[in-house]
């Protein structure tokens, strides 16, 4: 039987040990993030041994350019899916849905020879945020706190022009939550470690 430890705690495990040593093997002038942050008990530090029955286990959101994502994301993907150990700490590194519950997640031991099927997701700070990543950064239209302010508004069916102190409030402080919890690990771009530091005031 697996013995918990805090996921935040095995997720630092495995970008040093694994997705880090990878990515400096295969892809040494990458930039990238890494870290784990957004939505989950193991984020804010709440999950127990219960949580590793299900959407639970060693997993990582790895953050590109928006100009090396169509270059490079189902690259490391594959990469990943191919070279990641089949455990890291003891826990395994694949997973499978379950049968009667689809979309919900269980750590698995991947065949040997086999993909792994990881939890480690690629995207970039604009896809994240749910904007467009040419419209959002310094100089530009829209700030990165105004594209993860689009992100909750479009999750809450809030019309921007409606956007006002009243509606503010009434947004979801979960979300401001999960984008500032959690760890970065490692950021060679600055703008997921930017809009965490620009939100924290909230």
């Amino acid at each position: 039987m697996l013995r918990f430890m805090p996921g935040l705690t095995l997720s630092r495990i495995l970008f040093d040990e694994a997705v880090q040593p990878l990515m400096v093997e295969h892809v040494p002038n990458l930039s990238y993030a890494a870290g784990l942050f957004g939505h989950g008990s193991d984020v804010l530090g709440y999950d127990t041994a219960r949580s590793m029955d299900h959407d639970w286990g060693p997993r990582l959101i790895l953050m590109l350019n928006e100009g090396d994502w169509d270059a490079w994301s189902s690259r490391l993907d594959k990469l990943f899916r191919q070279s990641l150990p089949r455990s890291i700490a003891g826990f395994p590194t694949g997973m499978a849905e379950f049968e009667t519950e689809p979309g919900i997640r269980h750590m698995i031991h991947a065949d040997d020879g086999g993909p792994i099927d990881h939890l480690i997701t690629i995207t970039t700070v604009g896809r994240w945020l749910g904007a467009a990543e040419p419209e959002i950064g310094a100089g530009a239209s829209i700030s990165l706190p105004d594209a993860w302010l689009a992100r909750v508004m479009a999750s809450t069916g809030v019309e921007p022009e409606l956007l006002n102190p009243a509606t503010w409030i009434t947004l979801p402080q979960q979300w401001l939550l999960e984008t500032i919890s959690g760890e970065v690990f490692r950021d060679d771009i600055g703008a997921i470690t930017n809009v965490r530091a620009a939100l924290t005031w909230y």
